[in-house]
């Protein structure tokens, strides 16, 4: 697969350039009251989740016998998963002329995960990184492209691998949780895919926005053009998706160790087919950081696994305690770049 060489279109006005892609929050109190509406909501699915069939008392004793062995090798996969995303973000970069070391991208995701503790959902910190990166480069456009074209092929190697491993294992796809969740992500992938692919809806959108004036709609435009640059470009696509496939298996061995740690023995192809629908779900911007939804997420889908209520709590908890040490390196590595 070749193609041919980069757009030399990488030109934006300073001004434009050094305000997020994001709309400003409303002045006032909505804003910090919308915030405390959401953490108020991730409080009360733990508390409930621990009362729930007596999770709290059997979480206890779950985590008591925590095998520490296990915590090298996930702490090994949070910088593996993390490398991986930040070299498919450096693929999309370069194939803009956009030259970015590894190392760079590699800290700005440490300090995504860090800021994703206090916005909605797991993907909040993909705002940060993105901004940091476009006042890096002088681009947000371009910035903004590349994050959203990393994230969206993440989505769709998530949504593949689902499908495959349910075809090896069906037995594990009974559940309609799982079937409702890889079932809607088919379709939003091939809706997105197409309008991705399909040149004249790319010219519709970019019309719209043209006739509907204002600083949003013409960030929107910049954002739109910008990931239009990509289409027909097979083989940065080909091995985004390679990326992301290889960064969806290890997640799934992420969950799969996870769960050997607190003592929960599972099969490998149910984890591997319940761990895309929890990573689908967990998408959904609940609370900050989807406290409670992230671990309500486990607590029922690793049923389908054989595991307890309780066992998918203590797994979920396992990996965010995980998730926060990388996540402290990202806002060590924060108040150093606030330094410079």
């Amino acid at each position: 697969m070749t193609s041919g060489p980069p757009s030399a279109r990488m030109t934006e006005t300073r001004s434009s350039s050094s305000v997020p892609f994001s709309s400003a929050p409303p002045r006032g109190r909505r804003f910090p009251l919308r915030s405390i509406a959401k953490a108020a909501i991730g409080v009360a699915l733990i508390a409930a989740l621990l009362l729930w069939q007596d999770n709290g008392r059997k979480l206890i004793g779950i985590l008591a016998g925590f095998q520490v062995e296990y915590l090298l090798a996930l702490l090994a996969l949070q910088v593996l998963l993390n490398a991986i995303s930040s070299l498919k973000w450096r693929l999309f970069l370069k194939d803009r002329g956009v030259d970015v070391s590894f190392a760079a991208l590699f800290g700005l995701y440490l300090i995504g995960r860090f800021f994703n503790n206090f916005l909605p959902s797991m993907m909040g910190g993909d705002v940060t990184r993105s901004y940091l990166l476009g006042r890096r480069i002088k681009s947000q456009a371009a910035s903004a492209a590349s994050v959203t074209m990393e994230r969206a092929t993440g989505l769709i190697a998530l949504t593949m691998l689902a499908v495959f491993f349910a075809a090896l294992n069906p037995a594990a796809f009974r559940s309609p949780i799982v079937i409702v969740t890889i079932a809607g992500a088919v379709v939003f992938c091939l809706v997105a895919t197409l309008l991705f692919v399909s040149e004249r809806v790319g010219a519709w959108m970019q019309g719209a926005l043209i006739k509907r004036r204002g600083k949003l709609s013409s960030k929107l435009l910049r954002l739109v053009e910008e990931i239009g640059l990509y289409r027909g470009r097979r083989r940065v696509l080909f091995w985004a998706l390679v990326y992301s496939c290889l960064f969806q298996f290890l997640a799934g061995m992420n969950v799969y160790y996870g769960s050997l740690s607190i003592g929960f023995e599972p099969d490998l192809l149910d984890v591997l087919v319940v761990t895309p629908a929890i990573l689908i779900l967990a998408m959904i911007p609940v609370s900050p950081n989807n406290v409670g939804w992230w671990e309500w997420c486990f607590s029922v889908l690793l049923l389908g696994a054989g595991a307890t209520a309780a066992e998918g709590l203590a797994v979920a908890l396992t990996l965010r305690a995980v998730s926060w040490i990388t996540a402290l390196v990202g806002g060590v590595l924060f108040v150093f770049q606030r330094s410079d």
